[in-house]
C-alpha cells in the first residue's frame, strides 16, 4: 500500500484512463411523503398528488414529520399501493425504498411488489419484483428493487411504477412501514471495469468496524476516507494489490475506484459508515434529542424504571428523566438497567423521549427485583423536561379542590396524575407530601405528578380518617321497593346525604332511601370535619328497574363484522330481553371490546338555487327498534359517553328527540321505531333504554265512531289530555283503546 502525490496520480489517470470517468448510476427521481391537507388520516383511501413534476396516487395517511406511515389497523395481508401517474421519462436501473422501520411490534411487512407497466392503468405489465424484507421495529434501513433476470438490466424510458406495501397490523390503533423516500436511479455509462465492493456494507453501527475492499483480479485500489474524491485528492491511497482493509472507528465515507492497468477505471464506489459514540447519561441523551428518530448508542449506567403504565414507560439515571414508548416492552417498576445498546431517541410534546428499547433489546441487561430509585426532593419550580420519569418528592404541597391541583408556597402549581393509579380522594385545603413520577403534559403545559401507590400519599395532619362505609343490602332495587342500605361512620361530624340523581331516587336527612324512576344515581354520605377527624365520604350505585324497562348493551351478532368499520348495509345488534326486542343499526360500527357503539353523522344535499336551496337527508344514520307481536314501545333513553356526542334525533314520523346534556328522549307507542342521527357529526352511544308494554292486557279495543270523533276524555299513556285520539294506545273514559 501506498499514498501517492496528486501529480503522480494525475499522470497515471491521464496515461491509462484519459478524462471520462462516470458513476454506476445516479439519482434521477425522489418521492418523498407528501401530505393529504384534505383528509390524512384516511388509511384506506388514496389521493392524488403532484411532486416534482410528476403525478402520482398515494394513500391517504398522515405525514409525521418526514415520513408517511403506510398502513392501517386490524389489517391481515392488505395491499396499501403508491402508484405512479405519470410516465418516469428516463431508463431506471433500480428502485430504492427508504423507511424508518414499523411503527409497532404488532406490524408484520409480508411483502414489498414493484409493478412496472408501459401504460398508466397497468394493463400490460413488462415487470413485476417482490422482496420478502425484515424490517424492525422503529429502525431505519432500505429495500432495492432491480429488474428480474427474465426481463433485461434495465426498465425503459416510459414505464410507470406502481409499489405494493403487504401490511399484517394485529394493532387496534395505527401502525405500519414509516416510508421516509423513494429513489429512482438512471444507468449512466459503462466504463469496462467492475467497481470495488465492501464488507460489510455501509451503516449505522455500534462500534469499531473493519471494512474490507476488493477489487477484480489484477486490478489496483485507490480509495479515500475523508469523503473526497480519491480521482483528485491530496488524501488518496493507492493500493497494489485488489484488496484491502480500513479500520472505521468514526463516521466514515469511503470512496474507491478498481484500476486495471492498461484498461480503464472503473466507476466510483462509495459507503458511509456511522460508528454511534455511547451517550452515557439520561441527560445528554435529552440533549441530544430532536424531532426526527435518529439511532443512537446508550450505555445505561444505572437505568431505573419508575413507571409502567402500557406502552409508557419512565426511566431516571437518578438525575435526569426520560420517556419510552414501546409496546412489548418488557419492563416492571424497580427494573435496573446496566450495559450498552443501541436504540431510537426522538423528541415527542417537547419532551425527549425513546423508542427500540425492550427487555431483550442485545446488550441491555435487565436486574429485576431491586429497590428501585431512590426519589428526589424537589420543588415545582425546579422541575426541566430533561426530567420527565424521575421520581420525585414533593413536601409541604396543598391541595386545592376547586384547581385540582398541588400548590406550594410561591403558588407554583401541580396536577395529580391517575396514570398510574385510581387516586384516592384528596382532601380540599391539606397540606401533603407527595411522591411519585414527574410527567409533562404539553397540551396544557402543565407538570404533573403521577404516585404509583396511594401510601406516595402523606397527610400532614393531627387529625385522623374516620372509618366510615355503607351496608348496603341490594344495589339493584325495582321503584317499588325499599332499599336498604346504612351509613355507619366513628367520626363525630355532621353526616349530610345527596343522590346524583333524584329522578331515580331520593335521600333523606335520615339517610331513608326513596327510588322514583328508572335509572342510576350514585347515593353519597358526607361526614364534616372535626377537631379529631379529617371529612369524609362514601358512596355507591344504585339502579332502580321497572318492569318492562330494558337497558340494552351492544356487541354484533355477526363477529367478522366487528372492528371493521362501519358497515353501510348495517348489522343486527345482541339487545333482546325475552325475544322482545330486536335493534338494527346501519352506518354504526364497534371495536372488540368496545362499551359504546359509534354511529356516523348523517349526510345531507343540498338542492336548488338562492331562497330555493333545500337541504336533503342523502344518508342517513340510524337506529331500528322493533319489538314482537303483542308488544309496544312507548319510551326511548339515548345515553351517549359525554357531552357533545348526542345532538340532533329525530323518530321516522319527524319527532325530535329532547336533549338533555348526554341523553335523548322520545316518548310514545310504536311497534317499530327508526331514530335518524340528524347531526353530521359522529354519535357514541353507550346504552339505549326502552321501555315497553304488553299490548296483550289492553282492557279494550274500539275502533267506533263515536270513540274516535273523541267523545269522552282522551288521554295517551304518559296522561296527558288529548283533543282527538291519536295512533296507538289511548285511555278513553278509563279504557285503554287502540286506534
Amino acid at each position: 500500500m501506498k499514498k501517492i502525490t496528486f501529480h503522480f496520480l494525475s499522470t497515471l489517470l491521464f496515461l491509462f484512463l484519459g478524462s471520462n470517468v462516470w458513476a454506476a448510476d445516479e439519482l434521477f427521481y425522489t418521492l418523498k411523503a407528501v401530505k393529504n391537507e384534505t383528509n390524512n388520516n384516511a388509511y384506506a383511501n388514496y389521493y392524488d398528488v403532484t411532486y416534482n413534476s410528476m403525478d402520482w396516487s398515494v394513500p391517504g395517511n398522515q405525514t409525521l414529520g418526514d415520513f408517511w406511515r403506510i398502513g392501517g389497523k386490524s389489517l391481515e395481508n392488505v395491499d396499501r399501493f403508491i402508484t405512479a401517474k405519470s410516465a418516469m421519462g428516463s431508463v431506471i436501473s433500480r428502485v430504492v425504498l427508504n423507511h424508518n422501520g414499523v411503527s409497532r411490534n404488532t406490524v408484520t411487512i409480508n411483502s414489498l411488489t414493484l409493478t412496472v407497466a408501459s401504460d398508466a392503468e397497468f394493463a400490460t405489465i413488462l415487470d413485476q419484483v417482490t422482496i420478502t424484507p425484515t424490517i424492525g421495529l422503529n429502525q431505519a434501513g432500505n429495500a432495492e428493487f432491480i429488474p428480474s433476470t427474465e426481463f433485461g438490466v434495465e426498465w425503459p424510458v416510459d414505464a410507470y411504477y406502481k409499489l405494493a406495501i403487504n401490511v399484517t397490523s394485529t394493532t387496534t390503533s395505527n401502525g405500519g412501514l414509516d416510508v421516509t423516500s423513494i429513489e429512482f436511479y438512471a444507468p449512466l455509462a459503462s466504463t469496462g471495469v467492475n467497481e470495488p465492493t465492501f464488507s460489510p456494507a455501509g451503516g449505522t453501527y455500534a462500534g469499531a468496524v473493519t471494512v474490507t475492499i476488493s477489487a477484480d483480479e489484477d486490478c489496483y485500489i485507490l480509495y479515500t476516507t475523508d469523503g473526497t474524491d480519491p480521482q483528485v485528492s491530496m488524501t488518496a491511497t493507492m493500493v497494489e494489490t485488489n484488496t484491502t482493509t480500513v479500520e472505521v472507528t468514526e463516521t466514515t465515507t469511503i470512496r474507491a475506484y478498481a484500476l486495471y492497468m492498461g484498461a480503464n477505471m472503473s466507476n466510483e464506489a462509495s459507503a458511509t459508515y456511522t460508528i454511534l459514540k455511547p451517550i452515557t447519561s439520561i441527560g445528554a441523551l435529552c440533549a441530544a434529542a430532536t424531532d426526527a428518530r435518529e439511532p443512537v448508542l446508550v450505555e445505561f449506567n444505572n437505568w431505573f424504571c419508575t413507571g409502567v403504565a402500557g406502552s409508557n414507560v419512565y426511566f431516571t439515571d437518578g438525575k435526569n428523566g426520560i420517556l419510552l414508548y414501546q409496546s412489548g416492552h418488557g419492563f416492571e417498576v424497580g427494573d435496573e438497567l446496566t450495559g450498552t445498546a443501541r436504540i431510537t431517541l426522538t423528541m415527542y410534546n417537547e419532551c425527549p423521549e425513546i423508542m427500540g428499547l425492550t427487555t431483550t433489546t442485545e446488550g441491555l441487561t435487565v436486574t429485576k427485583g431491586g429497590e428501585g430509585a431512590t426519589p428526589m426532593v424537589v420543588v415545582i419550580a425546579d422541575l426541566e423536561k430533561d426530567m420527565q420519569g424521575n421520581l420525585i418528592t414533593l413536601e409541604g404541597v396543598t391541595y386545592s379542590a376547586s384547581g385540582k391541583v398541588f400548590v406550594d408556597d410561591d403558588d407554583n402549581t401541580i396536577v395529580p396524575y391517575n396514570r398510574f393509579i385510581n387516586l384516592p380522594e384528596l382532601v380540599d385545603g391539606k397540606t401533603y407530601n407527595v411522591t411519585g413520577v414527574a410527567i409533562w403534559y404539553k397540551n396544557n403545559q402543565i407538570w404533573e405528578i403521577a404516585p404509583r401507590t396511594e401510601e406516595e400519599f402523606v397527610l400532614l395532619t393531627s387529625q385522623t380518617a374516620p372509618d366510615s362505609y355503607w351496608s348496603v343490602e341490594s344495589e339493584t332495587v325495582d321503584v317499588n321497593d325499599t332499599p336498604t342500605a346504612v351509613f355507619t361512620t366513628d367520626s363525630d361530624g355532621e353526616v349530610t346525604y345527596e343522590s346524583s340523581n333524584e329522578d331515580v331516587a331520593t335521600i333523606d336527612e335520615n339517610g331513608v332511601i326513596t327510588p322514583v324512576g328508572k335509572g342510576t344515581t350514585i347515593i353519597t354520605a358526607f361526614v364534616a370535619e372535626t377537631e379529631t377527624y379529617l371529612p369524609d365520604s362514601k358512596s355507591f350505585k344504585l339502579t332502580v328497574t321497572v318492569e318492562g324497562y330494558t337497558d340494552v348493551t351492544f356487541a354484533y351478532n355477526d363477529a367478522d363484522i366487528a372492528g371493521q368499520g362501519a358497515p353501510d348495509t348495517g348489522a343486527e345488534l345482541t339487545a333482546t330481553r325475552n325475544d322482545v326486542l330486536t335493534l338494527y343499526a346501519n352506518k354504526a360500527y364497534a371495536k372488540e371490546g368496545d362499551t359504546h357503539i359509534k354511529f356516523y353523522g348523517s349526510k345531507y344535499e343540498e338542492i336548488g338555487e338562492d331562497e330555493e336551496k333545500e337541504k336533503v337527508l342523502t344518508e342517513p344514520s340510524f337506529i331500528e327498534l322493533s319489538v314482537a307481536d303483542g308488544y309496544a314501545i312507548t319510551e326511548v333513553v339515548l345515553t351517549a359517553t359525554g357531552e357533545g356526542y348526542i345532538k340532533e334525533w329525530k323518530d321516522q314520523f319527524g319527532t325530535d328527540a329532547v336533549i338533555n346534556g348526554v341523553t335523548a328522549t322520545l316518548k310514545g307507542e310504536w311497534g317499530k321505531l327508526i331514530l335518524t342521527n340528524q347531526a353530521t357529526s359522529q354519535a357514541r352511544i353507550k346504552t339505549i333504554a326502552v321501555t315497553y308494554i304488553d299490548t296483550n292486557i289492553i282492557d279494550a279495543i274500539s275502533l267506533t265512531p263515536a270513540l274516535s270523533e273523541g267523545n269522552g276524555a282522551i288521554y295517551n299513556l304518559a296522561g296527558q289530555r288529548l283533543s282527538k285520539m291519536q295512533k296507538g294506545i289511548n285511555i278513553v273514559n278509563g279504557k285503554k283503546v287502540l286506534k
